[in-house]
């Protein structure tokens, strides 16, 4: 969200980041800024920092105690009446460790809360005459590093910023539900007068014991304010915490935003004796639940149709035990996959009196987890990371056959990324594009001669992963995405021409840039893309065929009816005309080289070689799966899809 034209509300500032905050907002163009402060004097110069930046900002000087609620309520209420609106709050106001730890308490965590509640009234209109237009609204609360990391010298301020931090963090649906976003900002050590009266508090030895943790300097303000408008202007983080941080050396400073707390990662531990002949080696590197619930949870697919959410239904079912010879899997993570909804169209069963007779069915084809506990005969152990690529993914729990499980280093996003997509990219390119594995492996390719190659939606899933490969073997290699963004993240992963279809036209730049064809098509959208890339080969190339996700849906959600099979007149001439090959690729019908293919992509993914790059919108839980599917039918994804 720009400023420009809108107002805020600053709290603490008569000082440090809160002034900083309010001369950025005036250098932005904000039409109008309450600064609250328990000093006039620091409000008085505030002001003028402002007036400098902007004379045209107005500024309303409020002297109050953001631990009066009365005070803090008349502050906003002012706010609307003179400014009609607001558009931004930063609660800042903050004191450090104190005898008095209730007043701590007041200003740094009650003062917030009340101040983010009075925020988002202003912000819906309820505060009088306030506009309700549809634009942006965001709170940014100043939390701090201490609220990520403990604090020893200053537990009771540190316990209130992690209390802030976890409080935004638990308001991000207020995007969704009134268009308010609250974000929490935490910078480390500032150069702040707040920050030097703790210094001086803990004395000499103390501050230099702190300081030595940020290399001995501490971050400007201006560093901090920049991270604040970060919050502001990205309109895509809600809930989000921003942590500022300086290394101490001359890279200066950065940034980073705080996952929330992750329960998969947790070490678990046991309250009793481990199991008599079991070493801690046999528990693994992802310990199993010490008990199983009695029930979990899954989405299947009750009626046949290409609109995924219709089709499917999340059900609650006994927890199975695994039989002889059999695995059961606590998944972690699960992939979305462009062919979610040919499957919930039943479209691989053979026809739609087969997918019929299957009704219900476990949707979702890939997952990685933990086994939490195996049958006899088994020698896979509890705790140990795996990996699934069989129907049933998207579930809390699963029971496998032991030869369907395949072990993986790690139970992570990233090794997800290396089962369909990427099993899908290396085997493709190998076994019908002519680039083997082992090339990019070695890093170039065995037969010398450098190849042209095209890959269409290169910024999915499986797409990321087939540039990679074929950057590794020494290739070249064209790329196709829709977006800005997409663009950069295909060109950060070394692409050398990245086609921005909604900028320019693939077919004349194909045309125009690459006159002698493109050796090897790796092509997953159908319609005009495949057009496109037909047109493109060069004489003996080849294009392979993984999928034509644009068509998946072209003709609406009936199972029968939604996929409108392409029509491409002259195809035959152009395949013989160039002595041209058309490969279709279809990843189950190549399962006897999946564990080969597998060790040779983790190997390049450990040694950093091989990136695999996650969609940056989460998903968790089942209840997201649906979002998740849309998501990518939508073309909004930038990487991989996964649902937590």
């Amino acid at each position: 969200m720009s400023m420009n034209g809108k107002s805020a509300l600053v709290t603490g500032a008569g000082s440090g980041i809160g002034r900083g905050l309010c001369a950025r907002l005036a250098r932005e163009g904000a039409s109008g800024i309450t600064m609250v402060d328990l000093s006039d004097d620091g409000l008085a110069k505030t002001s003028a920092l402002v007036s400098a930046a902007n004379p045209k900002c107005v500024t309303r000087l409020i002297s109050a105690d953001v631990a009066n609620a009365e005070d803090l309520e008349r502050a906003f209420r002012g706010h609307v009446r003179e400014f009609g609106d607001l558009h931004a709050c930063f609660n800042n106001a903050g004191i450090g460790e104190r005898a008095n730890w209730r007043s701590v308490v007041d200003v740094n965590l009650n003062a917030v809360i009340q101040g983010t509640r009075l925020a988002v009234d202003a912000m819906r209109g309820k505060m009088g005459s306030a506009k309700t237009s549809s634009s942006d609204r965001v709170v940014v609360n100043v939390a701090s590093a201490g609220g990520v990391f403990p604090m020893p010298q200053a537990p009771v301020y540190s316990a209130t910023k992690a209390a802030v931090v976890l409080y935004t963090q638990s308001l991000a649906h207020l995007h969704k539900t009134h268009g308010v976003r609250v974000n929490a900002l935490c910078p480390q050590f500032t150069d702040t007068a707040l920050v030097q009266g703790q210094f001086q508090a803990i004395g000499e030895a103390g501050a230099k014991a702190l300081l030595a943790q940020t290399g001995g300097e501490l971050l400007t303000v201006e560093q901090v304010v920049d991270a604040a408008m970060e919050l502001v202007r990205d309109e895509t983080k809600a809930g989000a915490a921003l942590a500022v941080m300086n290394r101490g050396d001359s890279s200066g400073g950065f940034v980073a935003y705080v996952p929330a707390p992750n329960p998969k990662f947790w070490k678990r531990i046991r309250t009793s004796s481990l199991v008599p002949g079991m070493g801690s080696d046999a528990v693994g590197r992802y310990p199993a639940p010490s008990s199983l619930p009695s029930t979990f949870r899954k989405v299947v697919v009750h009626l046949l149709s290409a609109d995924f959410a219709s089709a499917t239904k999340i059900v609650d079912v006994p927890m199975p035990r695994p039989a002889a010879g059999e695995v059961l899997i606590e998944r972690r993570y699960t992939g979305v996959n462009a062919s979610d909804v040919n499957f919930s169209a039943g479209r691989y069963f053979g026809g739609a009196k087969q997918a019929a007779s299957k009704l219900p069915f476990d949707a979702g084809f890939e997952s990685v987890g933990v086994v939490a506990a195996v049958g006899s005969g088994v020698k896979l152990q509890p705790g140990q990371p795996v990996a699934t690529l069989t129907y049933g993914g998207f579930s809390e729990y699963a029971v496998e056959r032991a030869e369907l499980v395949m072990p993986v280093p790690e139970a992570s996003p990233r090794a997800l990324v290396m089962l369909t997509s990427g099993l899908t990219a290396s085997l493709a390119l190998e076994m019908t594009g002519g680039i083997p594995l082992d090339d990019a492996l070695r890093g170039g390719s065995a037969k010398g001669k450098p190849k042209t190659v095209l890959v269409t939606a290169a910024a999915g899933g499986t797409g990321q992963i087939a540039v990679q490969i074929a950057k590794l073997a020494g290739h070249r290699v064209v790329a196709t995405c829709g977006g800005d963004a997409k663009a950069k993240m295909l060109t950060d992963l070394g692409v050398d021409r990245v086609i921005n279809y909604r900028k320019e036209k693939v077919r004349d730049v194909l045309r125009r840039e690459f006159k002698q064809g493109v050796d090897v098509v790796y092509e997953s959208v159908g319609g005009e893309m495949f057009s496109d890339a037909m047109d493109a080969l060069a004489p003996k190339g080849v294009c392979i065929i993984i999928g034509m996700m644009s068509q998946y849906t072209s003709g609406g959600s009936d199972a029968k009816s939604a996929w409108v099979p392409s029509n491409h007149p002259g195809l035959p001439e152009k395949l013989l005309w160039k002595s041209a090959s058309l490969r279709g690729f279809f990843l189950p019908q190549y399962a006897a080289h999946f564990k080969r293919h597998l060790t040779g992509l983790f190997r390049l993914m450990q040694k950093g070689q091989l990136r695999g790059e996650i969609d940056p919108t989460r998903f968790a839980g089942l209840e997201a799966v649906n979002d998740a599917v849309a998501h990518l039918q939508g073309g909004k994804s930038i990487g991989k899809v996964v649902v937590d």
